[in-house]
């Protein structure tokens, strides 16, 4: 099964090297890599390109104007799905950080796993501002109705993504809303019981360095 991968950034300068290097450390390679970038203003796509020229991107994406996260989620997809041909899909955000075998594990995990289930997810250990762990619970379809716990860094099936219309422009929530509609048309989830994903809280600034977040 072939594995596409994009990396979404705008104006994240700061914290984008840290995703970077986590892609770069993945034990298991993404068959098809894309970085988009929101029409970033701090320089963003200049860091990408002068310092981390060795990470070869099948394509670098630069909206000519700012998208807007969902929009700009739902052409990354669409473009590993439909011309790469991407089989499995998932998406970084450049403030996160990928465990170094979140893609092998996820890989192994969904391929395994019975046709009706459509993505892959993990526990989350919060960077940045908070320093706590969500243990999300196993796949419930009511319990997931009430309450979110599958993240937008979930490794998917683009063919469960496509039949759900992919991420609605909604005020919030964009995930867990395409989750529930996956979900709806038959999908499941399956929970990978691991703590592969960072995920950054933004409240009074980044207090971490790579060597706090990286699992030894």
């Amino acid at each position: 099964m072939k594995t596409g991968v994009y990396l979404i950034n705008f104006n994240y300068k700061l914290f984008l090297p840290w995703a970077l290097r986590s892609l770069k450390a993945q034990t298991k390679k993404p068959d098809v890599l894309i970085f988009i970038d929101d029409c970033s203003t701090d320089g963003s796509v200049d860091l990408v390109h002068n310092h981390f020229s060795e990470i070869k991107f099948d394509e670098i994406i630069i909206n000519p104007t700012n998208y807007g996260a969902v929009k700009s989620m739902n052409l990354a997809v669409e473009i590993l799905g439909e011309k790469y041909k991407c089989d499995y899909i998932c998406g970084l955000s450049a403030d996160d950080v990928f465990d170094d075998d979140y893609l092998k594990k996820t890989y192994n995990a969904l391929k395994k796993s019975p046709k009706e289930v459509g993505w892959v997810y993990t526990h989350v250990r919060r960077i940045g501002d908070e320093n706590s762990n969500d243990i999300h619970p196993e796949w419930n379809e009511t319990l997931h109705e009430r309450t979110p716990f599958c993240h937008g860094s979930s490794l998917i099936k683009y063919s469960a993504w496509k039949q759900a219309g992919g991420l609605p422009d909604v005020p919030r929530e964009e995930d867990w809303q395409m989750f529930k509609n996956m979900a709806k048309l038959g999908w499941k989830g399956k929970l990978l019981p691991e703590l592969l994903l960072r995920w950054r809280k933004h409240n009074l600034g980044c207090r971490t360095n790579m060597d706090d977040i990286r699992r030894k």
